[in-house]
C-alpha cells in the first residue's frame, strides 16, 4: 500500500464522529492514568469535607440538604462517594469528559471552525484540569452551564430552565446565571418557560423542608452571608490579572480573541449572533464580575481563588 493510500484510508476512517470519540477518549485515558499513578488531590480541606458530605449522604440524609456542602453536587456524587476518594475523583473525571463533549456541541451549534477545539481548550484549560482531581464542585458547574447553554441552543426551552434552576444549588453563583439565561428565554419569547427557572429552588426548599423545619433553609444556611470581608479583600482586576496563568497563555489568546470577536460581531448584527453573546460571552462575563466584584467588597466571603474560573471554562 502506497503512504498516500494509508493517509487517505485514515483520513476516511476518522470521520468527525470518531474523532470526537478518540480525543475524549484519550483526555479520559490521561485523567485516568493520572488518578491511578498519583495519590494527591486538589481542592484542600475542602475537597475533604465535600467528599464526607457525600460519603455519609445515605446514612444520614439530612447532609443532601445542606447549603455549604451543595445539594446537587452532594446528592450526584453520593454514589459514587461510597467507593472512597478515588471514586468521587472518577466522578469529576466523568463530568470533565462531558463538559468537553457539550463544548465541542455548543462549538457545533453556532457553526464555529474547528468545533473540535473546543474539546482541546476545556479539558486542558490548566485551571479545569487541576480541579478535575478535586471533590469540588466547580466541575458540575461548568457541565450544568454548557448543557444549559446547548439546549437552549436546541430549544429545548422547559428542560434547560429546569437544569439552570439547579445551579444555585450546585454553586451560589448560580443565581446570578439565572437572570442572564432568563433574558435570553425572553428574547426567545418563549414565556412559558420562564416560571420553570424557580423549580429547583423551590422544590428543593418544599423537600428540605421536611428535614430541617425551615423552607428558606437554602438561604438561612447560607454560609457565605456571613462577616463581610472574612478571607480579606483585594484588587477588582485580581481575576483577570492572573488569568493568564490559570487558563493559560494559549487559551489566553483564544479566549481574548473569541470574546472580542464575538462582542463586535454582536454589536454589529444583534439578531444573528445574539445566541453566542447569551449564552456563551454573557454567562462568562457575568460569572467573572461577580466574583471580582465579591473579592473586592469582601461581600459572599471570597476568597479571591483561581479555581473558581474553573466553573466556566466550558
Amino acid at each position: 500500500m502506497k503512504v498516500s493510500d494509508f493517509f487517505h484510508s485514515l483520513h476516511e476512517f476518522f470521520n468527525e464522529k470518531r474523532f470526537v470519540a478518540f480525543t475524549l477518549s484519550i483526555i479520559f485515558i490521561l485523567f485516568i492514568t493520572n488518578l491511578v499513578l498519583s495519590d494527591g488531590f486538589t481542592g484542600g480541606a475542602e475537597s475533604i469535607w465535600h467528599y464526607n458530605y457525600s460519603h455519609f449522604a445515605f446514612k444520614y440524609p439530612s447532609l443532601l440538604f445542606d447549603s455549604w456542602a451543595k445539594p446537587i453536587y452532594t446528592l450526584l456524587s453520593a454514589p459514587f462517594a461510597l467507593f472512597g476518594f478515588k471514586a468521587i475523583q472518577f466522578f469529576n473525571i466523568l463530568l470533565a469528559i462531558a463538559a468537553g463533549l457539550f463544548s465541542y456541541l455548543v462549538a457545533k451549534e453556532l457553526k464555529m471552525k474547528q468545533p473540535i477545539l473546543a474539546i482541546i481548550l476545556c479539558c486542558f484549560t490548566p485551571v479545569f484540569t487541576y480541579t478535575v482531581f478535586s471533590g469540588l464542585t466547580e466541575i458540575l458547574f461548568a457541565l450544568a452551564t454548557i448543557v444549559s447553554s446547548y439546549l437552549l441552543l436546541r430549544n429545548k426551552y422547559l428542560l434547560a430552565s429546569v437544569l439552570i434552576s439547579m445551579l444555585p444549588l450546585i454553586r451560589p453563583e448560580g443565581i446570578f446565571l439565572i437572570p442572564v439565561y432568563a433574558f435570553f428565554i425572553l428574547f426567545k419569547k418563549q414565556y412559558k418557560a420562564l416560571p420553570f427557572l424557580l423549580v429547583g429552588l423551590i422544590g428543593y426548599s418544599i423537600i428540605g423542608d421536611l428535614v430541617n423545619k425551615d423552607f428558606m433553609w437554602i438561604v438561612n444556611q447560607n454560609p457565605y452571608k456571613g462577616e463581610v470581608g472574612l478571607y480579606g479583600t483585594g484588587n477588582f482586576f485580581q481575576f483577570i490579572k492572573r488569568s493568564p496563568g490559570y487558563f493559560g497563555i494559549p487559551n489566553e489568546i483564544f479566549y481574548v480573541t473569541g470574546l472580542v470577536a464575538g462582542i463586535t460581531l454582536y454589536l454589529r448584527s444583534k439578531r444573528e449572533y445574539s445566541k453566542e453573546f447569551f449564552l456563551v460571552i454573557l454567562p462568562f462575563f457575568t460569572y467573572l464580575l461577580i466574583h471580582s466584584f465579591m473579592w473586592w467588597t469582601g461581600l459572599g466571603n471570597s476568597q479571591g481563588i483561581n479555581r473558581y474560573m474553573a466553573a466556566i471554562v466550558p
